[in-house]
C-alpha cells in the first residue's frame, strides 16, 4: 500500500474527481476558450433549402398579390361605369305558360317566375318591360315603357326563336289587340338585355268581368347587349 499523505489526511474515495488548484487570474490571464463545436454540414444544407424555399413562395406570392389587385381594381372601375355583363352567346330559355296579364298590369322579364305587376305600385322600381292597357283613346294594346326598350311583331313567315328576336328590327312601341289572333308573336327587347318571345292566347271572353290578355312568354336572359343608360 502507497505510503498515505503526512498529517493523517486521508486519500479522496475512489471514483472523486479532484479539481484543479486555481490558477492564476487577471488580465494577463484569460479564461480558456471553450472548446469548438464540429461543423454539421447536413444540418447546414438543410437550413439554406429551407431558406430557398420560403424566397421563392414568398416571391410567387408577392407577384400574384399584385396581378389580383390590378384585376379587382380593372373590374371595380367597370361596375362604377354602370357596363352590365356581356351576353352570353347562348342563354337558356324559360318558358312561362298562360299568363293571364290584366289591364293596367305589366311583366318584368327579369322576374322569376315572371308574374305580372300593377302599373301602380310606383315603389317597385321596375320597368314595365310588356304592359297591357285598354284605354278610351288608343283602345287594347300590349306595349313596353322604358326608353330603350322595343316591340317587333313578327308576321306569319317569321319563327319565333332566339335568332329571329336577335335579328329582327321591324321596332315599335305598342301593338294593338285587333291586330293579334292566337298564335300571333312577338318579341321583347329590353334595356337590361333580355329577349322574350310572347305568343298571344287570346283575350279575355266578352262579359267576363276582369279585362285581361292570356299569353306565353319565352325569356332568353342576358341575351343582347344591355342599353341602360
Amino acid at each position: 500500500h502507497p505510503t498515505p499523505p503526512p498529517g493523517g489526511v486521508p486519500y479522496p474515495p475512489a471514483g472523486h474527481f479532484q479539481p484543479r488548484p486555481p490558477g492564476p487570474v487577471g488580465p494577463g490571464y484569460p479564461r480558456p476558450l471553450p472548446p469548438r463545436k464540429k461543423w454539421d454540414r447536413g444540418k447546414t444544407m438543410a437550413a439554406v433549402v429551407v431558406g430557398g424555399l420560403v424566397l421563392f413562395w414568398g416571391g410567387l406570392y408577392a407577384i400574384g398579390s399584385n396581378v389580383g389587385s390590378g384585376s379587382d381594381t380593372s373590374s371595380g372601375g367597370s361596375r362604377g361605369e354602370g357596363n352590365d355583363p356581356k351576353p352570353k352567346p347562348h342563354p337558356k330559355p324559360v318558358t312561362y305558360k298562360s299568363i293571364d296579364l290584366p289591364d293596367g298590369y305589366f311583366v318584368a322579364m327579369a322576374d322569376d317566375p315572371l308574374k305580372p305587376r300593377d302599373l301602380d305600385d310606383s315603389s317597385t322600381g321596375t320597368p314595365s318591360e310588356l304592359t297591357y292597357l285598354n284605354t278610351m283613346v288608343d283602345g287594347a294594346t300590349l306595349g313596353i315603357d322604358e326608353p330603350n326598350g322595343k316591340l317587333v311583331l313578327l308576321n306569319n313567315s317569321q319563327k319565333g326563336s332566339l335568332k329571329t328576336c336577335r335579328g329582327a328590327t321591324q321596332f315599335t312601341g305598342d301593338v294593338k289587340i285587333s291586330q293579334l289572333s292566337p298564335g300571333s308573336q312577338l318579341c321583347v327587347r329590353t334595356s337590361s338585355g333580355h329577349l322574350a318571345l310572347v305568343t298571344y292566347r287570346g283575350h279575355s271572353p266578352q262579359g267576363d268581368p276582369s279585362d285581361y290578355v292570356k299569353l306565353d312568354v319565352r325569356v332568353w336572359r342576358n341575351a343582347i347587349e344591355a342599353t341602360n343608360d
